[in-house]
């Protein structure tokens, strides 16, 4: 083969593998996000608290969402320092309230019981009795007021998404009319 005839293939080579782009692996998965589902995407450059929107679509590494705030949309390139997460619904915290306020108020119902001593008279109770009924007036009682107030905190739950690795396949010009393809994986 003659000189000119190895340049052109290997400009051939190189367009070919440049039009490719983005070749897909084998082993990889492709990420799919139904239209509509809540997603938070956090790029490091741009800014920390990341950007909440709704699916529009997402087209191979490209993924395009509806912001809350505003009504534009936003169109992100996935990358390996691009951070995404799907909404798993909000939440309160009620429960954890009501855990909390139960255990302070039974434990400072007893407390205050206990340390009343015992009553004297023909009618009283004694100092462990009042413990036991300051503990489960007051557990209740601040069981209550411990779930209104959970009740009142609300917060929203995010999952992350594993994004896939990608492999690359490109052409870099290396001089003297040479060209290098390269093949870059990112995991």
């Amino acid at each position: 083969m003659r000189n000119s005839e190895v340049r052109g293939s290997v400009w051939l080579v190189a367009a070919l593998a440049t039009m490719a782009g983005c070749a897909r692996l084998q082993a990889q998965t492709a990420l799919s996000l139904a239209r509509g589902t809540r997603v938070r995407v956090v790029v490091p450059v741009f800014d920390s608290g990341g950007t909440v929107g709704i699916v529009s679509r997402l087209v191979g590494d490209t993924l395009t969402i509806r912001l809350l705030q505003r009504s534009e949309t936003l169109i992100i390139v996935l990358s390996e320092e691009t951070r995404l997460e799907v909404s798993t619904g909000h939440h309160t915290d009620a429960l954890k309230g009501m855990g909390v306020g139960l255990f302070l108020g039974a434990a400072g119902g007893g407390i205050a019981g206990r340390a009343s001593g015992d009553d004297k008279g023909w009618f009283g109770f004694t100092a462990n009795e009042k413990a036991g009924l300051g503990a489960a007036f007051f557990g209740v009682v601040g069981a209550l007021a411990g779930a209104a107030i959970g009740g009142n905190h609300e917060r929203e739950g995010w999952t992350s998404v594993v994004l896939p690795p990608r492999s690359r396949i490109g052409a870099v010009p290396s001089g003297d009319h040479r060209v290098a393809i390269v093949y870059s994986v990112s995991f």
